[in-house]
């Protein structure tokens, strides 16, 4: 028998549940990078890759007047949970 095949995964959070920078003691707390962005008008669409999830794409929405407290894509890493 040969191995499984890979399966493109995603892992989707509703936008009120993701939290930017939480505390050290916050549960299910990844460290992340942006891969790709979208603006949406009142909110912006961020795709993010977390190091511990590896090969799985996280989406999640963020209200436009937080977007500024993440760095841009591609570059430095962050904390959500």
């Amino acid at each position: 028998a040969g191995a499984a095949p890979e399966h493109a995964t995603r892992l989707c959070c509703r936008p009120e549940a993701v939290r930017l920078q939480p505390a050290e003691s916050e549960p299910n707390r990844l460290l992340a990078r942006i891969v790709d962005e979208t603006y949406l008008g009142s909110r912006y669409r961020l795709m993010l890759a977390a190091d511990r999830l590896p090969g799985i794409t996280l989406f999640a929405d963020v209200l436009r007047e937080q977007r500024h407290l993440l760095p841009a894509p591609g570059s430095h890493k962050f904390w959500v949970a």
